[in-house]
């Protein structure tokens, strides 16, 4: 979040960014239940690709990465192994 914020990607503070993606994080699952399409993608590191792990569908959901990221489990309660 901060090297995007310093390569100018975001205007907001880094408080309030932490805040918004906590915010963002914390209403995933309930999103993914509720919203007719969803995409979820992993933007993690701001030099590499940024793949779909994650469509939905009509509160369909269809995990697209094999090995999920430690944050998207944690926010809709996946459990790994």
């Amino acid at each position: 979040m901060k090297t995007r914020a310093d390569a100018g990607g975001h205007s907001a503070s880094e408080p309030r960014l932490l805040e918004i993606y906590k915010a963002s994080l914390a209403n995933l699952k309930r999103a993914l239940q509720e919203m007719d399409i969803l995409w979820v993608y992993d933007n993690s590191d701001i030099d590499a690709s940024h793949p779909l792990l994650v469509e939905a569908r009509d509160g369909e959901i269809r995990f697209l990465a094999q090995n999920p990221p430690a944050w998207l489990r944690e926010a809709i309660d996946l459990r790994a192994g």
